[in-house]
């Protein structure tokens, strides 16, 4: 049994947007092996993007349901995917864009409001997955930082603080860029001007953010504290994509 498990999309594998994301990161989930970091044009003399990121542990991916301790098996865990993947048809988003998200990490979003199919999924997938899921650890609660009263309810009650009406699907390419120390002060909302976010979007090009197909979820595990996390299986949902888009194609 792993220290921890977690309910992740993983876009596919031989997808253009999954290798660039991946190799961003500097890690794939599916294969673990290590990724040398993309070309990134940024100004002169201007310093590169720390690598890897620390972010690179939880893989290229987008949280279904957060990271989770339990004591029931790998099986189970898989069985419950399975149940859940049946009850939903594969979704697809008419488009993704990068944007500095709350807490100031970069991350790829749904340029438009998701469909209400996406919603659904996890909530269903929270709800179901929390009969497995162990309370949270004072080291947790000491990690997860000042939150509000609703946040606080959340994480208890469900393991993570945003959750339902408060989910935003959404891709991590790289950490907080708050966290980083600049040589100037940036403000939350100057940080889409900085540089290394510049240089990350062109890198994620709008073509390859088109037709974003939803249609496989991932039991992912992380063996001990630190360690990154690895796909364990992949499920697709009930009603997989008729086709893909070129665009997400080698």
């Amino acid at each position: 049994m792993a220290y921890r498990y977690s309910i992740y999309h993983v876009p596919k594998l031989e997808s253009k947007l999954y290798k660039l994301g991946a190799s961003v990161l500097g890690r794939c989930i599916v294969t673990g092996d290590e990724l040398a970091p993309p070309p990134m044009e940024l100004p002169p003399n201007f310093p590169e993007m720390p690598f890897p990121p620390w972010a690179g542990i939880y893989g290229f991916h987008a949280t279904m349901v957060a990271p989770f301790r339990t004591q029931d098996s790998e099986e189970e865990l898989v069985q419950t995917l399975k149940d859940v993947s049946q009850r939903h048809c594969a979704i697809v988003l008419e488009s993704l864009a990068l944007k500095i998200m709350d807490g100031g990490f970069p991350a790829l979003t749904a340029l438009h409001q998701p469909p209400e199919a996406l919603s659904a999924l996890e909530s269903d997938l929270v709800k179901t997955f929390n009969r497995h899921r162990l309370p949270p650890t004072a080291k947790e609660w000491t990690h997860r930082g000042p939150m509000n009263f609703k946040e606080q309810s959340n994480f208890l009650n469900w393991g993570y603080p945003h959750i339902f009406e408060d989910f935003k699907f959404h891709l991590t390419v790289w950490d907080s860029f708050e966290k980083v120390t600049f040589d100037n002060v940036f403000l939350t909302e100057e940080l889409e001007k900085h540089p290394w976010f510049l240089g990350l979007s062109k890198i994620f090009t709008k073509k390859l953010l088109l037709n974003f197909p939803i249609d496989s979820l991932s039991l992912c595990a992380q063996e001990a504290v630190g360690e990154p996390f690895r796909v364990v299986q992949e499920v697709s949902l009930a009603k997989s994509l008729s086709h893909v888009p070129l665009s997400h194609v080698d």
